[in-house]
């Protein structure tokens, strides 16, 4: 019966860790409301396709976005950096073992548009993990904004979305004043 009472104790230590909203996992093991509907691996990701207007790739349980930053003429020292060389903001959606799912990503940014790229995420409701160079003696000045978050995969893509206008090309494009 102890060693009972002690699994019991382990199992509600990892009950509360992993998602943000632990109020909402009553047990370690999810049961019908809180499971996913499909498994990861079949997982519709056609809205996240949507709101971010490309198609991502599927590695296991994972969909892979990634969004080459093919405006930016980056050089360390006078030399090219190809944009195949990581110059890119990558995001991740997978399902929580909570039935939840989480998006964990990078957004690759000249430091100019750090700012408004980080105000569009939080508005988002995702969380800033770092925030830290990308390179060194490199123009532009790169910097990797880090991130995570949680809800619906169709909203956060649309906060992504938001984000991504302020990068790049879009970013200079012209708006129609309201």
């Amino acid at each position: 019966m102890r060693w009972f009472a002690g699994l019991c104790v382990v199992a509600l230590s990892f009950a509360g860790t992993g998602c943000a909203d632990s109020q909402t996992t009553p047990a370690l093991l999810p049961d019908k409301q809180t499971a996913p509907a499909t498994s990861p691996a079949t997982e519709d990701w056609s809205a996240v396709a949507k709101a971010l207007g490309r198609q991502g790739t599927i590695s296991g349980d994972v969909y892979h976005v990634t969004v080459p930053r093919d405006d930016l003429f980056v050089s360390i020292e006078g030399m090219e950096v190809p944009t195949q060389a990581g110059l890119s903001s990558d995001f991740w959606f997978y399902r929580c073992t909570c039935g939840h799912i989480s998006l964990v990503g990078q957004f690759t940014v000249a430091d100019y548009e750090s700012n408004d790229v980080i105000d569009a995420l939080r508005a988002g409701q995702m969380k800033i993990a770092a925030l830290a160079p990308m390179l060194q003696y490199e123009k532009p000045h790169l910097l990797l904004i880090r991130f995570q978050g949680e809800g619906d995969a169709g909203a956060m893509a649309k906060a992504l979305r938001e984000a991504l206008r302020w990068t790049g090309k879009e970013r200079m494009a012209p708006r129609k004043m309201k």
